[in-house]
């Protein structure tokens, strides 16, 4: 038994319209995009490069002669992302509060970084052989 073509075009836009639907719900149809974050560097505060507006970029300034690679939300609720070429890991806080940590071996070149189910974030360090940890203290 086939479907009848009137059935499937019926069923092909009644998806479609769903889709529309989840993506719209999604993005949330009051949601400026805005952020009333102060960006800061290692506990300093700073200005923002831009206001926070939709469609505006802000920038966080992190150490200079960094790499920001990956970036994932920890478990306890900041950023967390990897600087390759400064062996550092870096944490911004819902604040805007940037805080690196170093890791212990130079040139590890740290990059990719996740929340793990044991509650600290996993990174690999490539220019090191291994995979490092750091628990994201409460």
């Amino acid at each position: 038994m086939g479907i009848s073509y009137q059935f499937a075009r019926r069923f092909v836009w009644m998806g479609i319209l769903g889709l529309l639907l989840l993506i719209m719900t999604a993005c949330g149809t009051g949601s400026t995009g805005t952020s009333s974050a102060t960006p800061a560097t290692g506990g300093s505060n700073s200005t923002p490069t831009s206001s926070a507006s939709a469609g505006q970029v802000t920038e966080f300034p992190v150490t200079s002669n960094s790499d920001p690679e990956g970036i994932t939300t920890g478990p306890d609720g900041n950023l967390w992302f990897t600087d390759g070429q400064g062996d550092k890991i870096g944490r911004i806080t819902p604040s805007g509060t940037v805080t690196e940590f170093a890791v212990p071996t130079p040139g590890s070149q740290p990059q990719g970084i996740t929340a793990g189910s044991d509650g600290n974030l996993w990174f690999t360090e490539p220019g090191a052989n291994k995979i490092g940890r750091i628990a994201p203290g409460k």
